[in-house]
């Protein structure tokens, strides 16, 4: 597991790396200021995983799963790109 580790254009929140089944896991997250608002942050902060390109350096991985993730006081949304 990575935690803000450096990939390509920024940091990914967080990376799980299965490197035995080569698989990955990328997570954004952000905070909401409401619960109307969830949805938005999901796509994002799956928008900036896009943009910011957090998957291109996992070469040889043959799945690499994308998360948005928004929370709001103790509520949480995730969505999967």
């Amino acid at each position: 597991m990575e935690s803000n580790k450096e990939k390509e254009l920024g940091r990914p929140d967080i990376l799980l790396k299965d490197d035995d089944n080569r698989r990955a896991i990328i997570i954004e997250a952000k905070k909401s200021n409401n619960e109307s608002d969830m949805e938005a942050d999901c796509d994002r902060a799956i928008s900036q995983i896009i943009t910011k390109k957090y998957a291109e350096g996992l070469y040889g991985y043959e799945q690499i799963l994308c998360y948005g993730v928004a929370f709001f006081q103790k509520q949480v949304k995730v969505k999967k790109m």
